[in-house]
């Protein structure tokens, strides 16, 4: 994942460049997106009972790359969520900025009954 926000882009250069004073959040969040069952070109987060985004632990940055040192686990899906394509990196569990976001590689379906994860070092952040 190496797609920095909008809102996340203008934090950074108004932080280095212009000495506007920024707090990174104490706790960041994964949420997961799906293609919309309207439009197959339009991509949402998952809106489905006992989804929740998840807290990410991430690595100190190792050759420019951070990645989760714990396994990221989704509630297991009561319905079908659809086929995630996305996730992203939010500074709120409700809500909040996206601070990154990216394809989940590869796409991967959630039925009714399955659980998505990312496994210790799956999910990985960088700036390029």
């Amino acid at each position: 994942m190496s797609n920095l926000s909008p809102y996340f882009q203008e934090r950074i250069l108004n932080h280095m460049l212009r000495s506007q004073a920024y707090v990174p959040p104490k706790t960041l969040y994964v949420g997961l997106f799906v293609e919309s069952l309207q439009n197959d070109k339009e991509i949402i987060e998952v809106n489905s009972q006992g989804y929740k985004r998840q807290e990410v632990l991430l690595s100190a940055p190792t050759n420019g790359v951070c990645e989760n040192f714990q396994e990221v686990v989704f509630p297991r899906a009561t319905v079908h969520w659809g086929k995630v394509v996305m996730a992203a990196v939010f500074d709120a569990s409700a809500k909040g900025n996206v601070l990154f976001m990216g394809e989940v590689e590869p796409v991967r379906v959630v039925d009714e009954g399955s659980q998505f994860k990312f496994l210790d070092g799956e999910f990985t952040i960088s700036l390029t």
